[in-house]
């Protein structure tokens, strides 16, 4: 077996992808000059000469199209109902009017005080009564959905170290979306040419999106050490908004496959596009016996 094929193979395993299924995997011809990439039934992916699988453009799907491996993603649990909550409030008679009952002052010692002819004072105190109330929290439950994000390529057999943010995800903020803010979860697998896993040496940091309510920038600065995190924006219903997924201190790759979850109750997941230094090398097409643009 040539190196090529050894490279692929080691890669396709890494990336959850079954090498058997590049059958019936888009061919090089496929289509793909759409301004956004739109998630397909089938991966996409280019070949040389040969037919050898060298790259896979940028791509989005959806699970189901049952080529990918599923992981177990550490998305947050469905927000479940709270418990009541008993609250005292005061008590009324059946004309609406406060209850209230006279009991013995005392002084600051605790000892009850007299008049001068030795009767107790008393004091009014108004009644109060236990009731169960709802409690502040919501009984809100998401509908976390999955997207991957897809891309390879070992044509060149180099490995890439674009920097900050490379790619760019489009939502629409559903209309009838619930005020609050909503994590946007990744789970990304990085590969060098050679199929050497990154997983252990790059950490992650999870987004969100605020629809509603304020959350503070994303902010990874005080992480050593290569980094991959997701966007953390805020936005209002109705909105069509730009997520970014960016990559700092990259040692260099030549795969990547990054799941993201989402609530599908709150978004409308509308594409993606590659930006910043990893457009150019993202719309580097590779065709049978060479490369062109896009």
């Amino acid at each position: 077996m040539n190196n090529l094929k050894k490279r692929i193979i080691a890669l396709a395993a890494f990336m959850c992808v079954a090498v058997a299924s590049f059958a019936s995997c888009s061919s090089s011809k496929s289509s793909t000059d759409k301004a956004d990439v739109a998630g397909d039934d089938v991966i996409a992916i280019n070949t040389d000469a040969n037919g050898n699988m060298v790259a896979a453009p940028l791509q989005d799907g959806s699970p189901e199209s049952g080529i990918l491996s599923i992981p177990e993603i550490n998305a947050p649990d469905p927000v479940k109902p709270a418990e009541p909550e008993t609250e005292y409030v005061p008590a009324t008679d059946a004309n609406g009017q406060a209850v209230t009952e006279y009991v013995p002052a005392t002084d600051a010692n605790g000892q009850a005080v007299t008049e001068a002819g030795g009767q107790v004072v008393t004091t009014a105190l108004q009644v109060t009564q236990a009731v169960t109330v709802a409690s502040t929290e919501d009984d809100y439950v998401d509908d976390t959905q999955m997207r991957y994000i897809f891309w390879l390529d070992i044509e060149k057999d180099i490995d890439y170290k674009f920097e900050g943010k490379f790619v760019k995800v489009s939502f629409k903020v559903k209309d009838n979306a619930a005020e609050r803010v909503y994590p946007i979860t990744i789970d990304p697998d990085l590969s060098t040419v050679g199929g050497k896993s990154l997983n252990r040496s790059v950490k992650v940091v999870n987004g969100a999106i605020g629809v509603g309510k304020q959350v503070e920038a994303q902010d990874v600065s005080n992480i050593d050490g290569p980094v991959i995190y997701a966007d953390k924006v805020n936005a209002n219903k109705g909105d069509t908004i730009d997520f970014y997924i960016s990559f700092d201190k990259n040692p260099g790759v030549a795969a990547i496959m990054t799941w993201v979850t989402y609530d599908a109750n709150a978004f409308e997941w509308l594409g993606i596009k590659p930006c910043g230094e990893f457009e150019p090398i993202a719309n580097t097409r590779t065709q049978s016996g060479g490369t062109n643009g896009k």
